[in-house]
């Protein structure tokens, strides 16, 4: 536990807000509508004015991708045309002296879920749920979970098999740690070249996400790293129970 008596990985406030907006900018044109993206945006902004004792519910409300079929690289066109849904929640409190507010620490649920629906189904509708293809949530475990901190994990939101909710496993390694790096894993793998061709872009937004994005991986390999030298055991198994300080994207 920090001396501040919070326990949660932190991110500076202002960070996620430019991811937030860099991603929004990136992606405008992947999505029938951005404004979801611009909610989250806020809500982050508004956390700065909330005092340390309380936390909050982070939102990201239904986001819907257009239709696509380039689920496949090279040009090469996949099945049946598909869409992706993406909704999110996530524990968060500020952190730090009340004046400063540069921080908050993710505290508790910490999910972002990703379904995926066939060409002309509308999610929303009950009698429509049979018709899903995929669903999978990309989340940050508790300190005391027996998985990967950083993990993802397929369905386990109904009672019947596959993957039923009593089941909890497999808990899959994710290098996704943030709502907006899980929702570039949807675009990137949704629209293979469309995409690649998008981040490579020198716009603003483009080099702003890059560099945030370039930092953070960096920081995550280095303590995927040191947890590797320690001794004794198999190395999955080390990386399984590692747990990241507090700090590790936030390093003084």
């Amino acid at each position: 536990m920090s001396s501040d008596g919070v326990t949660g990985l932190r991110f500076r406030s202002r960070e996620l807000c430019d991811e937030a907006a860099a991603l929004r900018e990136m992606a405008a044109s992947f999505f029938v509508c951005g404004w979801p993206l611009k909610d989250l945006e806020r809500q982050m902004e508004r956390l700065g004015g909330r005092s340390s004792e309380r936390g909050a519910m982070l939102k990201l409300e239904p986001l819907r991708t257009i239709e696509t079929d380039g689920y496949e690289s090279g040009g090469r066109a996949g099945g049946a045309k598909l869409y992706a849904h993406v909704t999110g929640k996530w524990e968060l409190r500020p952190v730090g002296p009340e004046r400063r507010k540069q921080m908050v620490a993710f505290t508790g649920l910490a999910s972002a879920r990703v379904e995926l629906w066939p060409d002309g189904c509308q999610w929303h509708e009950k009698d429509e749920r049979p018709k899903r293809i995929a669903m999978w949530r990309m989340e940050l475990g508790a300190y005391d979970s027996p998985g990967c901190y950083f993990h993802c994990q397929v369905l386990g939101d109904g009672v019947d098999s596959p993957f039923p909710k009593s089941v909890p496993i497999p808990r899959l390694p994710s290098p996704f740690v943030t709502p907006m790096a899980a929702v570039e894993f949807v675009l990137g793998e949704l629209f293979q070249d469309r995409w690649a061709q998008e981040a490579c872009r020198a716009r603003s937004g483009h080099q702003r996400w890059r560099a945030i994005q370039e930092k953070r991986w960096s920081r995550l390999l280095q303590w995927q790293q040191g947890a590797l030298g320690e001794h004794g055991g198999s190395p999955w198994m080390k990386i399984k129970a590692a747990k990241p300080p507090d700090t590790l994207f936030v390093p003084s």
